[in-house]
């Protein structure tokens, strides 16, 4: 097993894919882009790397949600993989330890899994100012975690966060994810630090917050509260409410979410509309200058010719007829 030392611990993971009696290995059998890493900081990371003709620099950590109980499904991890793939980004879905042994490990084990992007970056290709998150409910609260408690080369580019959970405050919070994550009891001083409309500072990256005003499980106030906050602050936010679609829909495909297709519309032109910002401000020398493709499907797949329908060009959404 090899070793890598990052920030938050270090990681470990298997080279040896003839080793039928481990479950992790560097590439899966006919995928040769995806790789299983186990953190020995506890958890795992899943990598899907972009195709080589498509990888623009970009990447992008997803936590899943299960209010830090357990790890939700495909829906709020691997599925997303193929949109982001074919938008450049090298994308990690992190596999953390539930219900945690103390508050911070999870944030641990998302430093450690941040930090172990960082190391492949010449490998990958991956600019390492360009690496993003995307959280969903707990893994929401995680991911604005990362944003709200990383600062400097260690904080992510950019926040997304779906129907996530915010705050530790017991009147508006997720009542089992704080549990699970600081206890029944816990002080002030840990509810506060925990509760991430707290936290944000002008230095906090933008973000992209999506919820459905019906979720009976995680109250839209934690959204809200949220993006208040970042506006009070002066940073970016872009926030996207549907009617319905309740909590736990993920990319939307396998719920049968009607408003899948707006979703990723309104996402690939918020994500296009940072590119040359963030090229500007993270270029490095060995990067080449990235200009964005013409137009994108409504699945963030690149289009050469487009016929009629309705696709993203320039960050907006337009329809040809």
């Amino acid at each position: 097993m090899n070793e890598y030392g990052g920030a938050g611990g270090s990681l470990g993971f298997w080279n040896n894919i003839s080793d039928v009696g481990s479950i992790f290995s560097v590439c899966e059998v006919g995928v040769p882009n995806v790789s299983n890493i186990k953190l020995s900081t506890g958890g795992s990371l899943k990598i899907f790397r972009a195709p080589d003709d498509k990888a623009n620099g970009r990447a992008i950590l997803v936590f899943p949600g299960g209010g830090y109980g357990f790890i939700a499904g495909p829906n709020e991890g691997s599925d997303w993989a193929p949109m982001f793939n074919n938008l450049g980004y090298t994308v990690g879905v992190l596999t953390y330890t539930v219900p945690p042994s103390s508050p911070d490990q999870p944030l641990t084990q998302a430093r450690a899994a941040m930090s172990y992007l960082r190391s492949h970056s010449d490998e990958w290709n991956v600019n390492t100012g360009i690496i993003g998150v995307i959280g969903f409910s707990a893994g929401g609260h995680l991911a604005a975690t990362v944003a709200t408690h990383t600062s400097g080369g260690e904080a992510p580019a950019f926040q997304i966060l779906f129907y996530p959970v915010i705050t530790m405050d017991a009147s508006y919070t997720h009542s089992g994810s704080r549990q699970n994550l600081i206890g029944d009891n816990p002080t002030l001083e840990l509810e506060t630090l925990y509760s991430n409309e707290k936290q944000v500072t002008s230095t906090t990256p933008p973000a992209y917050i999506c919820w459905a005003d019906n979720d009976g499980t995680v109250p839209p106030a934690n959204s809200i509260n949220y993006a208040s906050a970042l506006t009070e602050k002066g940073v970016p936010v872009r926030t996207r409410n549907y009617p319905s679609g309740g909590h736990g829909y993920g990319y939307g495909i396998a719920s049968g979410w009607e408003y899948h297709d707006d979703m990723v519309a309104d996402l690939t032109a918020w994500l296009l509309g940072l590119e040359d910002d963030l090229t500007a401000v993270n270029s490095i020398p060995r990067a080449s200058a990235i200009k964005a493709p013409a137009y994108y499907n409504l699945y963030g797949q690149r289009v050469s010719e487009p016929r009629q329908g309705i696709y993203i060009t320039e960050g907006k959404k337009i329809r040809i007829k």
